[in-house]
């Protein structure tokens, strides 16, 4: 008969191990695994991180009215999450992480895109043309599970000293 089992820990995270959230981030093309002539076959996610996807879904976002654009996000999640662009373009990703407040923004991502988010790091996607996203994520999607980010606190609080003027 053996002892005990020893309770094994997995090593600090990667904050406490001075890795940024942001750089957990996973941004890139889609990458062709095989080709032939009836098929093409590209990877969008192969394991990184040892998520686990248990939900997807497609987002489909309509075409904003000129000069204007549709965003999407505004929130963070406890949860890693994907996203394949598959028509369409993101022209402005945000990306903010929500205890050190370290902020990084990519413009024009294109079709094929795929965008890898660890859990705590805010996003919002702007888009000015109607766009297709492939969603996964490891729980159900619902908005109860989203957490509401404002990422501009200061540019809110300025228009509201200047309404109520």
């Amino acid at each position: 008969m053996t002892g005990p089992i020893e309770a094994k820990t997995l090593g600090p995270s990667p904050q406490e191990a001075g890795i940024s959230l942001l750089d957990q981030v996973i941004i890139g093309q889609m990458q062709v695994v095989h080709t032939n002539e009836d098929r093409t076959k590209a990877e969008f996610w192969n394991g990184e991180g040892g998520i686990s996807y248990k939900h997807g879904l497609f987002i489909f976002i309509q075409e904003p009215e000129p000069g204007t654009v549709r965003v999407l996000g505004d929130h963070w999640e406890r949860d890693w999450e994907l996203f394949v662009i598959r028509e369409g373009s993101i022209a402005k990703l945000v990306l903010e992480d929500i205890d050190t407040k370290e902020r990084r923004e990519y413009l024009n991502l294109q079709t094929d895109t795929r965008i890898i988010l660890p859990p705590r790091v805010a996003h919002r996607l702007e888009f000015s043309e109607s766009t297709v996203l492939l969603a996964m994520t490891e729980t159900p999607y619902s908005s109860e599970k989203w957490i509401p980010y404002d990422f501009f606190p200061n540019s809110r609080t300025e228009a509201l000293a200047v309404a109520s003027n």
